[in-house]
């Protein structure tokens, strides 16, 4: 009873829509399931979030699997053509997933498309190491148990492992962070485990470059962290903040003069601006500039002529016609008052130049 309310209620949005999918794993039962959440800003200007569905997937994760739920759910909660941007982690499957109902979706329903965000994948030789060391020590409890005596002994608190898991965004910095601060116990463990744990653990030149490694990926930690929250806007301002922050610094990073930063820096560089153009330039401009608190200031002063053009065409296009009575602001002075008689284009045109001006 409680689903098909959920159904009518979902069905009668008019709003675009925003989807989020991931597949996990339960601990105890070890089944796999598909969730689906949609993300959506109701006629208050409150962001909603509501769980759409939670499907059992069995057997391999194949695109064609997930994909068939997929158009399942929105067929069913009739949401299809609201549908504005699909986010998903950077699996494989998933991955193929988007690229599929992309094509499936714009034959069966009309205005359809999807965006996919994707997750960074970049593991170089020595971070594969480091995983693997992490990777012993996390599925044996007698390390575990020996690595927190050591802590003990070294009055050093003691931190669990945690592992980089390709799909998860942030895995990889977490990891590394977290062996950082491990780096002494871990090393004491390594060095009384040698058969083990010996050519698990990185050597001193390799630590240099996983030190290095870890600030290159701190922007993206940090961006995840600001576009990930749902208290603060995130097409507007924050987007463009983050994106233009990433590129400044990865750019510093790829003109550097350390490999390993260079090459890593390079590739995440290429692969984020490449999503930028094509999904989230254009479309972020008109709420980035007409946020009060950045305005012009995240644009390019050779762009900003352009882009407060756009938005005087964009403004007019939102008038009434002229045959419609079109309420008056208060007169600030009688110069604009005559103004206003002559030339409405001109006093509206002037109001947008010293709104992006300030």
């Amino acid at each position: 009873m409680r689903k098909n309310v959920l159904i009518i209620e979902v069905s009668q949005i008019n709003l675009k829509i925003s989807l989020t999918t991931d597949i996990w794993t339960s601990e105890v039962s070890k089944n796999c399931y598909l969730e689906v959440i949609m993300h959506y800003i109701n006629n208050n200007w409150k962001l909603k979030n509501l769980l759409l569905d939670l499907i059992p997937i069995n057997g391999s994760h194949i695109a064609g699997l997930i994909t068939s739920k997929l158009l399942q759910i929105l067929e069913k909660f009739s949401i299809s053509n609201n549908i504005l941007a699909l986010t998903t982690d950077n699996g494989s499957n998933m991955i193929a997933c988007d690229n599929q109902p992309a094509t499936e979706l714009d034959q069966e329903f009309n205005n359809m498309t999807f965006t996919h965000y994707t997750g960074m994948n970049h593991v170089g030789n020595k971070i594969k190491k480091l995983c693997q060391f992490v990777i012993k020590i996390k599925n044996s409890s007698l390390f575990l148990d020996k690595l927190s005596e050591i802590c003990t002994l070294k009055k050093v608190k003691f931190l669990k492992p945690i592992l980089d898991i390709d799909i998860h965004w942030n895995s990889t910095y977490f990891m590394i962070n977290r062996q950082i601060l491990m780096q002494g116990v871990s090393e004491l463990l390594a060095t009384t485990n040698v058969e083990e744990l010996g050519d698990l653990f990185p050597t001193i030149s390799e630590w240099q470059h996983i030190k290095e490694l870890v600030k290159v990926l701190k922007p993206m930690y940090e961006a995840t962290n600001l576009l990930s929250s749902s208290k603060n806007p995130t097409q507007g301002n924050n987007i463009r903040l983050v994106f233009n922050g990433m590129f400044k610094k990865l750019d510093h990073y790829q003109r550097g003069n350390h490999y390993t930063q260079r090459a890593i820096a390079s590739a995440i560089y290429n692969k984020l601006k490449a999503y930028w153009n094509k999904y989230l330039n254009q479309s972020s401009i008109t709420s980035s500039i007409l946020d009060p608190y950045y305005k012009t200031t995240l644009f390019s002063h050779n762009d900003i002529t352009e882009i407060i053009s756009k938005l005087q065409e964009l403004y007019l296009s939102y008038l009434p016609l002229n045959n419609q009575t079109i309420p008056s602001a208060p007169v600030q002075s009688s110069r604009d008052y005559f103004l206003n008689l002559l030339n409405l284009n001109n006093i509206r045109q002037r109001s947008i130049l010293k709104f992006s001006s300030r």
